[in-house]
């Protein structure tokens, strides 16, 4: 989708408001254009005794007021001229409030837009883009549109119906003169053109600078602890340092031409300005012009010409909008989800790898090779392996985040990817090993997926995995805020609050994708015990490395470099795996001291 595209889309929602900016920005050109024409009549007319020459005020005062009654009663003329400026002001206001409303509109539908495409992006979409980069299109980039549609839309429409309407009143008053006026319009439209082409190179590059900087700004404020734990503070400064001094090099260069376009079109401008004074002047002492006429054109010139000077302006901004909309509509190429497509079911919690394998996109080795294994419904299996070994890639598998290269998984019976990704999620708990929790309130955060829970639910599960006295001891309790991530609480404790919120759920099976590993052996012991004892069928998977958290399980499957490399209960493991059997004996030694 190109960038006008993209723009229209959101803007032909609000036809009506088009619609009606155009019409008050008509309305405030067509009354500023008359004030100096009233001032042309009164000079002309009411104090020089001349005969109105201009249709407007023949029709007037030949309609309603004559202009003897004008001569005769000057407050009359003052009154006039007050209500002229009362319409102005008045349709001047309209203009700015619709052209204020009409930007928001368009932004917040913009904005809403792009935020709902990128929550649905894919996980693939997710691994190659930075996220500091998306969260700049979102805020930053749909930023500069509402500051060019909250500023220099109406103006660009307030200068285009000035010099036209300007123009054709000019050329009924003195054609030669009027010509001679717009003399320096083709070539400050010329310029500006010239200028805007530059300024979208220039601003594409300071664009993508701003979004390497708000990235390292992200990615610092999220590993702050891993920054401070390495004594790194330094560097990042550094590397902070530099990538500003590199935005801030390329927005010199913008200031730059922007000072190099003001500074020549001022010049234009005033040497048009002199021009049309001198002749001006002349035509007057040769009688081809009134005093009044001759104060129309001053007007007139200046009135067209500053304005014009700032579709310079508007061309470097709408530059900036071009770059910015680009960007926007490119994040909208990104590949979304469908989570819609296939069956809905009811999830039991059989599930079957038959004969799986998993290579990643960026990558050309297998991460899971000819996996097989059963986790019958209602169990605890527990999955073991060292780093590396594929434990966390099964859960991407089961979630549906990435699929099969070889092989099928079912679920049930069923083919998992003809079940809908919507359906199986929502049935389909997964307590991550770094859990997040958002900046709001344990109450918020445990029932982030159930709103419909009760306190007595609550609370038991809160006994269940031993959170409930700690959020006592808290002042506000449940309303308690957890910061940013939970920053507030230790890892055992973000962990234990994910793993009530999984069970507040309810769903028919659980996924602890080695969750469990920040927590104390005794609390360890009694989370498995609350879980053995749900009143509810519950399927449960523990990706681990610690036996004390497999141990118990009904099967335990250890994996080795991708591979199944036995699979049973812990005693017939002990027996059979001597990779297994060695893990457990190192555990127990760290364990003895």
């Amino acid at each position: 989708m190109s960038s006008l595209k993209l723009l229209l889309s959101h803007v032909k929602k609000h036809a009506w408001m088009i619609g009606a900016l155009l019409l008050f920005t008509m309305l405030v050109v067509l009354f500023s254009l008359i004030t100096p024409l009233y001032v042309s009549f009164f000079v002309d007319s009411i104090l020089n005794l001349n005969d109105p020459s201009h249709p407007i005020f023949i029709f007037i005062t030949n309609v309603f007021i004559s202009v003897e009654s004008f001569r005769n009663n000057l407050w009359l003329a003052g009154l006039l001229l007050i209500i002229v400026t009362l319409f102005s002001g008045t349709f001047m206001f309209l203009r700015g409030a619709f052209n204020a409303i009409l930007s928001e509109k368009v932004v917040e539908s913009l904005r809403n837009g792009l935020y709902n495409h990128v929550v649905s992006l894919s996980h693939k979409e997710w691994s190659s883009h930075h996220s500091g980069d998306m969260i700049q299109r979102v805020t930053s980039d749909v930023d500069t549109l509402r500051r060019f549609l909250a500023s220099q839309l109406s103006e660009l429409m307030y200068a285009i119906f000035m010099a036209t309407m300007a123009f054709f009143i000019l050329l009924g008053i003195q054609p030669t003169l009027a010509w001679l006026s717009m003399l320096v319009m083709p070539i400050i439209f010329t310029f500006a053109f010239v200028f805007f082409k530059r300024m979208q190179k220039a601003f594409k590059a300071s664009d993508e600078a701003e979004s390497e900087l708000t990235t390292t700004i992200q990615e610092n404020i999220q590993g702050v602890r891993v920054v401070k734990a390495f004594h790194q503070e330094d560097n990042e400064i550094h590397k902070f340092e530099s990538k500003n001094s590199t935005y801030r090099d390329l927005t010199y260069k913008l200031i730059h031409q922007l000072g190099m376009y003001w500074g020549l079109s001022d010049f234009f401008i005033l040497l048009q300005i002199v021009m049309v004074v001198v002749v001006g002047v002349n035509y007057v002492l040769r009688g081809q012009l009134s005093v009044g006429e001759y104060t129309v054109f001053v007007s007139y010139v200046s009135m067209v010409l500053w304005p014009i000077r700032n579709v310079g302006r508007i061309l470097s901004d709408m530059g900036k909008v071009d770059v910015a909309l680009t960007r926007c509509a490119q994040l909208l190429t990104y590949d979304i989800e469908d989570i819609t497509q296939g069956i809905n079911h009811k999830i039991i919690g059989d599930v079957m790898f038959d004969h799986v394998s998993l290579i990643y996109p960026d990558d050309h080795k297998k991460v899971l090779d000819d996996v097989s294994f059963t986790i019958p419904a209602h169990s605890t299996v527990a999955i073991m392996g060292a780093t590396g070994s594929g434990k966390s890639s099964i859960v991407s598998l089961l979630a549906r985040l990435v699929e099969p290269s070889e092989g099928e998984i079912t679920m049930d019976g069923i083919p998992l990817n003809t079940i809908t990704k919507q359906s199986l999620r929502s049935q389909c708990s997964i307590v991550l090993q770094e859990p997040t929790l958002f900046s709001d309130t344990i109450r918020n955060n445990l029932c982030v997926a159930n709103r419909e829970v009760s306190e007595e639910e609550i609370e038991h599960i809160l006994h269940q995995t031993s959170l409930y006295n700690m959020i006592q001891n808290f002042e506000a309790k449940l309303e308690t805020v957890v910061g940013e991530k939970g920053v507030t609480l230790s890892g055992g404790q973000k962990q234990r609050l994910a793993m009530a919120r999984a069970l507040i759920l309810r769903s028919p099976m659980i996924i602890f994708d080695d969750s469990l590993s920040a927590l104390d052996a005794k609390t360890d012991a009694h989370v498995r015990s609350a879980l053995d004892q749900v009143d509810y069928p519950l399927t449960t998977l523990i990706i681990t490395h610690r036996v004390a958290s497999a141990k118990h399980a009904d099967k335990i499957i250890f994996l080795k470099d991708g591979r199944v490399l036995a699979q049973g209960t812990h005693d017939s493991l002990l027996n059979t795996c001597e990779d297994y059997a060695h893990v457990v004996n190192l555990q127990e030694e760290v364990h003895h001291g």
